[in-house]
């Protein structure tokens, strides 16, 4: 609700589901893993990236997206843009209450190969 005021749309238009849940744990795995290896499709190849830059270019797609800079009324199709962004920073805050701290372990973490 916040992020739709902010970004100056309708707060009478709901702006729920399950892909602003979905963003809030975007939010919270690039805080607790920025640097880990995500695999990502670019046209016929799929490389791999660290977490921090596909998830901050998806974020950063969501706010062109949702902010309308491309033209047109994009919150009318369908696309609940603010519960992207509003979920994305609700899972930045929150994440610290729900993680448990974990003593460091002494042997490394194991990587698996696909």
């Amino acid at each position: 609700m916040f992020t739709s005021a902010y970004l100056g749309q309708s707060e009478l238009i709901p702006c729920l589901g399950a892909s602003g849940a979905i963003s809030g744990v975007l939010g919270g795995y690039i805080l607790q893993h920025p640097t880990r290896t995500v695999r990502v499709w670019i046209f016929f190849f799929i490389i791999g990236v660290p977490a921090f830059l596909a998830v901050g270019v998806w974020f950063v797609f969501q706010v062109i997206n949702g902010t309308g800079m491309l033209g047109g009324e994009e919150s009318a199709g369908g696309v609940a843009y603010a519960a992207h962004i509003g979920g994305f920073i609700a899972g930045l805050f929150l994440v610290k209450l729900f993680v448990k701290r974990r003593k460091p372990d002494l042997v490394e973490e194991r990587k698996f190969r696909w």
